[in-house]
């Protein structure tokens, strides 16, 4: 498990509760996020991330909002943006030599089993009035570092 990876996750999702968070991050070539990517944007649990409307911003779970800031972009962690910019853009994480991709991406970034990615990071794994609430998932992970 990558302690330090999941205590920045909380940290990140601490500032998109408090409204302070902003898109920092860049594309996995190092080009920059396209500007439309900057504006308001909502947490979501339901999407990886998705354009809400072309003007406006974007909505993002957890690991999306992630996939768009800086500090987990050093980290390798990335958002598939060749993927598709109409759908949801799921995780890319290099990892050495190796692109992993989705789920693969999120366990191999954060050092974790399936079951222990999918507890902390898939909208089934919480309640639909939780969907939207990022200190719900600030909250797990919290719980299980302390409890690991």
């Amino acid at each position: 498990m990558h302690r330090e990876r999941l205590q920045l996750m909380c940290t990140l999702l601490a500032e998109v509760e408090a409204g302070t968070w902003e898109p920092t991050g860049t594309k996995m070539d190092g080009s920059p996020l396209p500007h439309r990517w900057r504006p308001d944007h909502l947490f979501d649990l339901n999407e990886w991330i998705v354009l809400v409307r072309p003007d406006c911003g974007f909505s993002a779970c957890a690991i999306g909002h992630a996939c768009l800031d800086a500090r987990f972009n050093a980290e390798g962690l990335f958002a598939q943006f060749g993927f598709s910019e109409l759908h949801s853009m799921p995780p890319a994480y290099q990892d050495g030599d190796e692109l992993r991709l989705v789920w693969g991406a999120v366990m191999a970034f954060f050092g974790l089993s399936g079951t222990q990615a999918y507890h902390l990071f898939d909208f089934e794994k919480y309640p639909a009035t939780q969907h939207g609430d990022p200190a719900a998932v600030r909250q797990r992970i919290e719980a299980f570092l302390a409890a690991n």
